[in-house]
């Protein structure tokens, strides 16, 4: 084909040109203004037609089509605004889980789409990058027109889009509105909420744009309706931009170099932030570190908060936390804590979780479960070192002394469960441990806690009892629901010594009931909440079931703290509690003794420094077997997650020698630098739980709350460098309060103060509160190691 004259070029951008100038010409109106004959321009047209580059309706007007947009979208995706706005666009979807996207003003009243970036929960509608929507009646329109009502953003309900929400804020350059940024949301999942946040999200990308563009500081006068507080957040006496969450592997500080004023403040920011490791937590974009809620900070605004306070903060100053949100800094003094934390706490009658998701919903409140709120979280370790002691507890009970050639049954691989296959094998036993989630067995995997996983029952059956046969520890893993396993494994009458559960059945919503699929759990829990927690506890009471007929059928059944009792028993179950929970059955005469799970972390985060504080634990300990069989099994299988970490049980008057060698190692150099020492709040004294730590007292006392308080109260007052106080973690709103402390090994006698007495008062709670419930062997410990009791003084035996 010959290469076309200039002329013929010309002319047929001129009437391209005028076609999208017109909006639509018809034949006639495109000779005239062109200046061609009829036929010229038919011929024209009908070329730049079958390109695309122009469309006839059924009247013969001629339009502009879909391939002049395109290349235009195409065109427009080297532009500067796309480029600025890529990366604030993909930090609001990952912050929301929505497909977002960037909008300008088009030819007539139309917007056109000119980039997107897809969201976890992508909704398929028909606006895609080169395509156009009204202005008229979207939200996108309402702020490119210069209608943004206050708050920066503008929503429209259930507009041109059938059944779906969508949110906007407006990209202004020199007083002028360039752009949109906007979210759309199928209705039905989006609350009142979630549509301010979204907003909030929005109006922050914006202003992160217009920073970049160089936009003034201050919105100019309206245009078009847009006021002139349209940009700014909703909190007008102190504009600010909003924070989203554009924080990526979050990853603690390592070595000696401070980012705080002192360790002591450094310490609560370094182990904040491993919470958030994504080595250490389940979904840090979420701030979720582990049980599927327990949350370490409120939202990125707050987190973003608290690390900017805590790098501020004096030694003579506290900052109050309340429930993940920075609340105050106050003068105190050098011994009071330097943070001070409030997780979930509602009043008795409000203590349900109904309230609470309403307020959590609301943004009030957010579920801080036991140390993810509290920011000593130390990744599956921290549960390991317990669980292998209740393992070891029930061998020395039922088996001798040994899991060999047992067989247990459990569920749940999570970041509490999922320490179990470990503490089964260090026991010398075969687990089967059940999880419908394929990557968190993988995880397993792949730090070393768990042998193997499959999605085949049949497989896992047959290699676990073959290690059984053999008496060789083994750990197998298998997809699937522990509702429908469990029964089937009952049905088939497998050889199982021992069952228990840690599936996070406190909450739930975080429970899979049958016939939900993993992919459509989290859509199906938002849309009917309280139907899906129906069908959870029915779940619950199916699997429960079967571990009560196991226990019949003569195996060791206890339940692991998660509350799958109390849930199954609601979802119908009458025989839910025929079982015990694992404190009564194989961990009180520990806390008789004030003995518990005491834990540290190296803040240089050099592996070296707890092989260091291990022999030091060996030398200081000589003669505990158990605590020895454990330190050294650890070392040589336990995969670190985020900062090196290390975890023992020791008791009354045994913590704070393993401290005071710390600090001093620290003081010598022998450790590169401080530790930081805390717990669990699982511990003797810290907790009031009727279904878990407090279950079946002696007493009577289970559900008597003064206990943790008291310790939560004598920790402040000791010198602990933070101290949190909680509700529900573990087992669910309006089951539990607990308590926790954390303390720093600088190497100053100032710490070693501290240190001498937090970590001799608080387990001495476990003993006083055992003493007070009539424990012979507590008193004996009491008695023994000189733990002053009110009651004893002054009556003569």
């Amino acid at each position: 084909m010959a290469e076309p004259s200039t002329r013929t070029v010309e002319r047929a951008l001129s009437l391209l040109a005028l076609v999208c100038e017109r909006g639509s010409l018809s034949l006639a109106e495109s000779a005239r203004l062109a200046e061609l004959s009829p036929s010229t321009s038919l011929r024209l047209l009908r070329t730049l037609e079958s390109a695309g580059f122009v469309r006839r309706d059924e009247i013969g007007e001629f339009h502009a089509g879909s391939r002049i947009v395109q290349l235009g979208a195409q065109a427009l995706s080297n532009d500067n605004l796309v480029r600025l706005c890529a990366p604030v666009m993909r930090d609001v979807a990952e912050a929301t889980g929505e497909s977002v996207y960037l909008s300008v003003e088009g030819h007539g009243d139309q917007a056109l789409y000119i980039a997107i970036h897809e969201g976890g929960h992508s909704v398929r509608h028909t606006n895609w990058v080169g395509r156009t929507i009204p202005l008229e009646g979207t939200a996108s329109g309402q702020v490119l027109r210069g209608g943004t009502p206050p708050g920066g953003y503008a929503v429209v309900e259930r507009g041109i889009e059938k059944d779906v929400t969508a949110i906007a804020a407006p990209i202004a350059l020199r007083q002028r509105v360039i752009g949109s940024l906007s979210v759309l949301v199928p209705s039905y999942r989006i609350t009142k909420t979630e549509i301010g946040r979204y907003g909030r999200l929005l109006v922050a990308a914006a202003a992160s744009v217009e920073s970049s563009l160089g936009a003034e500081s201050t919105p100019a006068p309206p245009r078009r309706g847009m006021s002139r507080h349209s940009l700014k957040s909703p909190h007008r006496d102190a504009p600010r931009k909003l924070q989203m969450n554009t924080h990526k592997n979050i990853r603690a500080a390592r070595g000696t170099k401070l980012t705080a004023k002192s360790w002591q403040t450094e310490a609560p920011l370094r182990m904040l932030m491993n919470n958030l490791d994504p080595e250490v937590a389940e979904h840090p974009e979420s701030l979720v570190v582990y049980g599927g809620t327990g949350k370490a900070a409120r939202n990125w605004e707050a987190y973003d908060a608290i690390v900017r306070t805590l790098t501020t903060l004096e030694d003579d100053e506290t900052l109050l936390v309340q429930s993940g949100k920075p609340v105050g800094v106050f003068r105190t003094h050098e011994w009071a804590p330097r943070v001070l934390i409030a997780n979930s706490n509602l009043v008795g009658d409000w203590a349900n979780w109904p309230e609470f998701r309403r307020l959590e919903a609301a943004g009030l409140t957010m579920y801080g479960q036991m140390t993810a709120g509290s920011w000593i979280y130390i990744g599956t370790q921290g549960i390991l070192q317990g669980t292998y002691e209740t393992f070891a507890a029930a061998a020395e009970k039922r088996f001798g002394g040994t899991l060999a050639g047992t067989l247990t049954l459990t569920g749940g691989a999570g970041g509490m469960g999922g320490a179990q296959p470990l503490a089964v094998t260090m026991n010398e036993g075969v687990v089967l441990i059940v999880d419908v989630d394929a990557s968190r067995l993988d995880r397993r995997v792949k730090h070393g806690y768990l042998d193997e996983m499959t999605h085949d029952l049949d497989v896992a059956i047959a290699r676990v009892l073959a290690a059984k046969a053999a008496r060789e520890p083994r750990s197998v893993g298998v997809v699937g629901n522990a509702a429908t396993i469990f029964p089937l494994l009952l049905e088939r009458r497998v050889a199982i010594d021992m069952v228990t559960d840690q599936t996070s059945a406190h909450d739930p919503l975080a429970y899979l009931p049958e016939g939900v699929s993993v992919e459509d759990w989290e859509a199906e829990a938002e849309r009917d909440p309280e139907g899906f927690t129906e069908r959870a506890r029915a779940s619950m009471a199916k699997q429960v079931k079967a571990m009560v007929e196991f226990q019949d059928a003569g195996a060791e059944v206890f339940d692991y703290g998660n509350s799958i009792r109390a849930e199954a028993k609601l979802g119908g179950y009458e025989r839910s509690f025929d079982f015990p929970g694992f404190v009564p059955a194989h961990i009180r005469p520990q806390f008789e003794e004030g003995r518990g799970p005491f834990r540290w972390a190296a803040l240089s985060g050099d592996p070296a420094d707890i092989a260091a504080t291990d022999r030091a634990i060996l030398e200081l300990f000589p003669d505990d077997e158990r605590l020895h069989r454990w330190v050294k099994a650890a070392g040589e299988k336990v995969h670190f997650e985020g900062l090196p970490a290390r975890i023992c049980w020791l008791g009354y008057k045994e913590r704070h020698l393993a401290g005071l060698k710390f600090n001093e190692m620290v003081a010598t150099g022998e450790l590169s630098a401080p530790i930081v020492i805390g717990r669990d709040h699982l511990d003797s004294g810290s907790v009031a739980s009727p279904y878990r730590e407090t279950e079946s007292m002696k007493d009577g006392s289970d559900a008597i709350a003064d206990w943790p308080l008291l310790n939560a109260l004598l920790n402040t007052a000791s010198g602990a460098t933070w101290v949190s106080l909680h509700h529900g973690g573990g087992v669910g709103i309006g089951r539990s309060i607990h308590s926790g402390q954390v303390i720093v090994a600088d190497g100053t006698d100032l710490a070693a103060q501290k240190i001498e007495r937090v970590l001799t008062n608080d387990p001495g709670t476990g003993v006083m509160r055992h003493v007070d419930a009539g424990y012979e062997h507590a008193a004996d410990i009491a008695r023994e190691r000189g733990l002053r009791v009110p009651m004893w003084e002054g009556v003569t035996e």
